[in-house]
Parts: structure tokens; sequence; C-alpha cells
């Protein structure tokens, strides 16, 4: 628009200088202006960024620039301070720290015939010289009776269990013994075949023959403790 096509009161005052009118930027030119504000622009976000960073971290890292993609640590970074495992002890250390087994010394001849006194011998003892001192009295008292025949079947069974415990440790107190079980056992038998054949006299001979083995189990004793000191 001229100055001669405005109003009258757009126009300039007398003496006033036209008013500048800004030159129109085309092409080129004006691309390179719009660039330039675009950059302005960026570093003017890059400083407020840096002091938004600043003034919220302190002692904290510096946050990442916009669009920069942080790797994240590696494993052996992420662990500061790995625990190390003490390796586990083998079987010859663990063997070679165990104390040495006890070694038991054996027992001595005398402490054997002691301990085979104590568990079997001083009982068989005494229950074989109760049934020979039975055998006898009922024998004195009626003969043929009952009692004795139940005596000699007792008579039976306690020489059979006597049998079957292990022999004296001791080879005299061991001969006393072994003839003192074999009378009475063969005691019991002729005792039992007198009552079988009703014969009186077969009873008393085998009655005999039981109380003779009375001076065997005394000897038995009498070796063991000469033998024990």
């Amino acid at each position: 628009m001229t100055d001669s096509n405005r109003p009258s009161w757009a126009q300039p005052a007398p003496g006033e200088p036209a008013a500048r009118t800004r030159p129109k930027l085309e092409g080129k030119a004006r691309s390179d202006a719009i660039k330039g504000c675009s950059c302005f622009t960026v570093v003017i976000t890059g400083v407020v960024i840096g002091a938004v960073a600043l003034l919220s971290g302190g002692s904290s890292k510096p946050a990442a620039a916009a669009g920069t993609v942080v790797a994240a640590p590696s494993t052996s970074e992420a662990v500061a301070n790995p625990v190390e495992t003490p390796p586990a002890p083998t079987a010859a250390a663990t063997t070679a720290s165990l104390p040495p087994p006890a070694t038991t010394a054996p027992a001595s001849p005398t402490a054997k015939l002691t301990t085979w006194y104590t568990t079997v011998g001083k009982a068989d003892i005494a229950t074989l010289t109760t049934d020979i001192n039975t055998i006898a009295a009922d024998d004195r008292r009626d003969g043929m009776g009952e009692d004795l025949q139940a005596d000699c079947l007792q008579l039976d069974n306690d020489t059979s269990a006597a049998q079957g415990e292990p022999p004296i440790p001791n080879a005299s107190a061991q001969l006393s013994w072994s003839s003192a079980l074999t009378t009475l056992h063969q005691g019991w038998w002729n005792c039992n075949g007198g009552f079988s054949d009703n014969s009186t006299t077969e009873v008393s001979n085998a009655v005999a023959e039981i109380e003779s083995a009375g001076p065997l189990l005394t000897a038995t004793t009498q070796r063991i403790g000469q033998a024990e000191g």
C-alpha cells in the first residue's frame, strides 16, 4: 500500500519519517532463519535441563541427556563385593581330622574265666546242686513215688540247658564240669528207665549215680577259684 492510498489518519505527520517496513524473506534466506531459531531453542533447552539436574542431584550422577541410551552395568560391575565360598573339605581331609579308633586290649585268661563263672557257671552249678539234693531227699522219703520221677525230669531239663552253654575257658575246670554234666545226664536216663520198668533197683542205682555228680560240681567251683587266684 502506498502513502497516497493510506487514509488520512495513517499518513505520517509532516516532517516524520515514514515507518520502516520489514523486508520480506524469501527462499533460502527464510529457511536459514528458521534453522537458526531452532538451534537457539535447543541450546536454551539444554541449559535448562543441566540446571535442573544440578539442583536436584547434588552428589548423585547427572541425568542422561535426552535421547541418550544409558547402558546397564555388566554383571561384574553390579556385584561390588562378591562373597567367596570356601571350598568344601575333601574326604581325605575329613578322615585325617578324625582321631584314631581306640584299641581294646584282649581279655586275659583269668578275666575270661571270671566272666564265664559270673554270667553262666555260678547259676548253673547252683541249679544242678539243688536238683541233686532234691532227688536224694525224695528217694529217701518215698522211693518210687511221683515226686522222684518229676525230680528226674527236672534234672534232665537243667542238665540239657547247662550243656548248651559255652565251655569253661580253663582246661582243669572244664574237665570236672564236663564229667559232672555227663554223669547227671546218664543218671536221669537210668532213673527214667527204672520208672518205665517199674524197677526199684534201677531207680535206686540211678539216684546213686546222680548223687556222684555232686563232688564233680564242687571240684569245678574249686578249680575256678584256684585259677582266679
